[in-house]
């Protein structure tokens, strides 16, 4: 039998051994990185999160692992300032971005290998977003097609109550882009392609949903930046980083689940298939995090500095810097606690992880 080019790289990869560095000096002297920065409501959170699956999902094993994923924790980690209400919102918005995605990028999910019914589903999300969010201009209210596009309106709601409609088309462009990228990388997948780099990274900007995650600074941490502050390059260039060193820390610290689910479509499968040793790929995609880092950084005293020039209107940024600063750690916290990923429990020599794919 002749295997294709993404099934060859595939098996490639499995059977083979490498490590994890230590990711948490990248980090250092961000609030969290080496000690405990998570939300005081976190274990009001866990029963709150299992509600909300209990009310998506019937029985079963998907439900059970999903439970096992701790939402709650990746809430609390993400949000370790924000008031409970906010926070209980912040942890339905992340349930529905994991769950919603599944669907389309988990291996039995509804849509995962039907192109046309993929479409309906995010044509379909789109509609009740914007419905939910106040922007919906259609002459009759969308009706959700399913429970897990139905839970929306809850967070759609709350950013409605609170954000104007400038911050509320910002969340709404992210969620476009979240859902646009989809496509695309569903696309490529379906056609049995590997993607190159820059191709994989045009896609991972909005599948990682972490621009969403940004819009939410506002609502979560209850600070008002301004839209004219917003607009700046040097926000903008905070927001990509973020994107990007969440992105490279999911694809290393989920490695060993998606290639287990037959999945190649992250940082690590896609250097390594340019000809490196996996262990290559690892050292690539690390080294790519701590640029980014180090980009993130050099933004943020940008920002400060136009902020001296300006201290009213930018009055609020270092509250949305620092809370970037927070999801990055955040994700880590959780990346390496969460059932989601196994990485809990694994062998570790001096902060390494080893792992055997």
């Amino acid at each position: 039998m002749i295997l294709d080019r993404r099934t060859q790289l595939l098996e490639s990869i499995r059977g083979q051994r490498a490590y994890l560095p230590d990711l948490r000096p990248i980090f250092a002297g961000w609030p969290g990185a080496y000690s405990e920065n998570v939300n005081e409501y976190y274990e009001l959170m866990i029963p709150i999160a299992n509600a909300r699956l209990d009310s998506v999902y019937e029985q079963g094993i998907k439900l059970s692992k999903l439970k096992r994923s701790d939402f709650a924790l990746f809430a609390a980690s993400w949000w370790p300032q924000a008031d409970f209400t906010e926070l209980k919102i912040m942890l339905y918005m992340s349930i529905w971005l994991f769950t919603w995605d599944d669907e389309i990028d988990e291996p039995g999910g509804s849509c995962t290998d039907d192109f046309d019914a993929a479409q309906a589903y995010r044509k379909n999300t789109i509609e009740w977003v914007s419905y939910c969010l106040g922007l919906w201009k259609g002459e009759s209210a969308p009706v959700p097609q399913n429970r897990i596009i139905e839970s929306f309106q809850e967070v759609g709601e709350a950013f409605r109550d609170v954000y104007s409609v400038a911050q509320r088309q910002r969340y709404y462009d992210e969620m476009i882009q979240f859902l646009a990228h989809s496509q695309v990388e569903q696309e490529i997948r379906l056609r049995v392609q590997i993607p190159g780099i820059d191709e994989y990274w045009a896609f991972r900007m909005g599948t990682s949903a972490v621009g969403i995650a940004v819009a939410a600074v506002e609502y979560a941490d209850q600070v008002r930046v301004g839209d004219l502050v917003m607009q700046s390059p040097s926000i903008r260039a905070i927001r990509d980083e973020t994107i990007i060193m969440i992105s490279i820390t999911n694809d290393l610290l989920s490695l060993k689940k998606e290639i287990s689910a037959g999945c190649i479509d992250s940082i690590v499968p896609i250097t390594y298939s340019r000809g490196s040793t996996l262990q290559q790929a690892i050292d690539v995609a690390t080294e790519a995090l701590q640029a980014s880092k180090n980009r993130f950084e050099i933004a943020a005293d940008r920002l400060k500095a136009e902020a001296r020039l300006n201290e009213k209107a930018y009055q609020h940024v270092d509250a949305f810097v620092e809370a970037n600063r927070k999801y990055c750690v955040g994700n880590l916290t959780w990346s390496l606690a969460t059932g989601r990923y196994g990485m809990a429990g694994m062998s570790q020599d001096h902060g390494k992880i080893w792992l055997t794919l």
